[in-house]
């Protein structure tokens, strides 16, 4: 509870104190970067016993890390969830570190765009924290990875960036998980008036 409470009151100090001495719009960023690293910091110390996924994501992974290379592909999971599992067991056999990795993944692309879009950080946080994706990020690690990339090409289609929209879809769909699960946190619409609902793949696949 202690860190819960932290993640809301970091981020308001660090505003607070930024924005005496600069902008708002940078304040707000200063915020933001609080506020995942924060995040950041409780995923990579969290339980491995954290939610009700955790301890199956640990026995793919072992499971993958003893496999050869030939036989990695033969599991019933998304081919490039199992690569990074297979990767990371290479470089550093132990599940703590592949919990690392896949936090570095989710949170820092979402920390990159909501940094550039955040209008309000405070309520920005406040309404994420209380999201079904603040939760999922915490056990459902294929989920958290492939919520991070529709963030990421969001950002894109933004930009009008369509290439680069279209590959990470078609990299997160094929590769990390199904088109139907990979959601983005509805408080991004609210940063980004050129995108509207509803808050999945599925709209642009259809479109």
């Amino acid at each position: 509870m202690i860190l819960f409470y932290l993640m809301l009151i970091g981020p308001l100090l660090t505003y607070a104190l930024v924005s005496r001495t600069t902008r708002r719009e940078y304040a707000n960023r200063a915020a933001i970067t609080c506020f995942f690293i924060i995040l950041f910091i409780i995923l990579i110390l969290r339980s491995e016993s954290t939610g009700i996924d955790l301890e199956n994501y640990k026995y793919y992974f072992n499971l993958i890390a003893e496999s050869g290379w030939n036989r990695i592909f033969s599991f019933n999971l998304e081919p490039g969830y199992v690569l990074l599992n297979k990767l990371t067991s290479v470089i550093f056999n132990d599940f703590r570190f592949f919990m690392i990795i896949v936090a570095a993944i989710t949170v820092f692309p979402m920390m990159s765009v909501y940094r550039k879009n955040t209008r309000n950080a405070g309520i920005e946080i406040v309404i994420f924290i209380n999201m079904s994706t603040f939760i999922m990020m915490f056990s459902g690690l294929r989920q958290a990875i492939a919520i991070s990339l529709g963030l990421v090409a969001l950002s894109y289609a933004q930009e009008r960036k369509l290439v680069k929209f279209i590959l990470i879809i078609l990299f997160a769909t094929r590769n990390i998980l199904s088109a139907s699960a990979t959601d983005v946190p509805p408080n991004f619409w609210t940063m980004s008036p050129i995108l509207y609902p509803p808050f999945s793949f599925g709209f642009w696949l259809l479109i």
